[in-house]
């Protein structure tokens, strides 16, 4: 259970939300929770004019009054369109109205890069004892697995918002889960838990495939910190895959399918990546300042990560670390609390960091090997040209 979020009971709630044991602590309101109400016509009118208001000189704000005047009247267009709304909104098929148009239209068919347009990041409070990053690493990784369990298993207290619980649908897209570029509009893809009991990590470029789970057991921190130091020893310099993840979706799109059809290995790769529990970036960076850090936890150089997955824990090489996350299938909410427990249980030190068994049966991390042509090795000197010239663009303070 996060800090501070103990369960509530349905009887202390205003009528209407009833608790269904049958889906679990975590999803036992989800069909009591109240429908996203449509707003009037007239709200809506006042709301588009106020908000045009500012960008419009005084004579096309007359000409748009006018417009909405019209769209707005009695057996106009407005209150057909508004009928239509207000009957999706009551359709059983569609739980909430909006949600489908706003996931399309804002996240999966924008074409612009989700770097750095649309993804987001957190920079983590330091933590004094781990400034090894293998240890740090291990440490994050320990923690963001346990908050894992608790959204496989159902078990997680739902997010509540003025005392009363939310939606939690969304966590279904936190973890082993991707976006995946498409033409005209990408897709999530979600793979079973159980079947993908793996994390994928990224070092200087090179991904490396590090099973959590081995015989039913999940690795304790002292052998994720040992799969960490080993990686840290044996990664090398490697072509930048990630790169592309920074591209144009179209793109990226069409590099994707070139990555795949020219060697049969290279689907099996991304599927590893993208089935992956989360990701950690083990960069080749020691941020310290705030703009240093929130440099390196937006985009870093756009090579050590993979941009399409939702979960991306960033650790350098000076024991800092943050958090990196895609955002089609989920706003910050759900990512807050879980980088919010994460750092919440490390600092207090409530779960089992510091058991120093070791299996002697761990398997090596498996490194993860892309087959590149000429013709890929040229698309990742177009996307890296893409992403410094797009990165140039912008400014950070």
């Amino acid at each position: 259970m996060a800090p501070g979020n103990a369960r509530k009971s349905s009887s202390a709630l205003p009528a209407g939300y009833k608790e269904d044991s049958t889906k679990g602590p975590m999803l036992r309101f989800e069909d009591s929770l109240p429908r996203l109400p449509v707003p009037t016509l007239k709200e809506t009118a006042d709301r588009y004019l106020k908000s045009v208001h500012p960008l419009v000189t005084k004579e096309e704000f007359e000409h748009t009054k006018k417009a909405v005047a019209d769209f707005i009247q009695p057996g106009g267009q407005g209150e057909t369109l508004q009928k239509r709304l207000e009957a999706r909104r009551d359709d059983p098929n569609h739980k909430n109205w909006i949600y489908e148009w706003w996931n399309q239209a804002a996240y999966l068919t924008y074409r612009d890069p989700v770097i750095p347009y649309v993804s987001y990041f957190y920079s983590h409070r330091d933590d004094r004892r781990g400034r090894n990053p293998a240890k740090r690493a291990a440490a994050m990784t320990t923690a963001v697995l346990e908050f894992k369990k608790q959204v496989d298993e159902g078990t997680l207290e739902p997010e509540y918002m003025k005392k009363l619980p939310i939606s939690m649908t969304s966590y279904e897209y936190m973890f082993n889960c991707c976006r995946v570029p498409a033409k005209p509009a990408d897709y999530p893809i979600k793979y079973p838990y159980k079947e993908n009991a793996h994390i994928v990590v990224v070092r200087k470029n090179q991904f490396f495939k590090v099973a959590h789970e081995i015989n039913g057991r999940q690795l304790n921190t002292s052998e994720l910190e040992q799969q960490f130091r080993r990686i840290y020893e044996k990664a090398e310099k490697s072509p930048p895959i990630g790169i592309f993840t920074t591209e144009n979706r179209d793109t990226w799109t069409e590099m994707r399918e070139t990555l795949i059809s020219s060697h049969p290995a290279n689907k099996g790769v991304l599927e590893t990546i993208e089935s992956s529990s989360f990701v950690v970036c083990l960069d080749d960076a020691a941020p310290v300042t705030l703009e240093e850090r929130a440099h390196q936890y937006w985009h870093g150089d756009g090579s050590n990560r993979w941009f399409d997955k939702p979960l991306q824990f960033i650790i350098t090489d000076n024991g800092t670390s943050g958090f990196m996350g895609e955002h089609s299938m989920m706003d910050g909410t759900p990512t807050h609390r879980l980088n919010e427990y994460a750092n919440a249980v490390i600092f207090a030190n409530k779960l089992d960091f510091d058991n120093p068994t070791v299996r002697s049966s761990l398997p090596e991390p498996t490194p993860l090997k892309f087959h590149l042509t000429t013709e890929i090795s040229e698309d990742l000197g177009k996307a890296q040209a893409h992403f410094t010239a797009v990165l140039g663009q912008h400014d950070l303070r």
